[in-house]
């Protein structure tokens, strides 16, 4: 099982939730808070793909 990476979730002023229920990272993010949700992204598409 992989660790998934939330640093980006640590500070709920870099992120917002979305109508549809999911959270999103804000574009005034620092560049950390940024690239930790890119590779978050990667991690659960990576994870959806093997699950099929």
């Amino acid at each position: 099982m992989k660790i998934l990476d939330f640093y980006w979730s640590s500070n709920t002023d870099w992120w917002e939730w979305k109508p549809n229920g999911m959270r999103v990272i804000k574009p005034d993010a620092p560049k950390e808070a940024q690239e930790s949700y890119k590779h978050y992204l990667e991690q659960i598409s990576g994870e959806q793909g093997k699950s099929l």
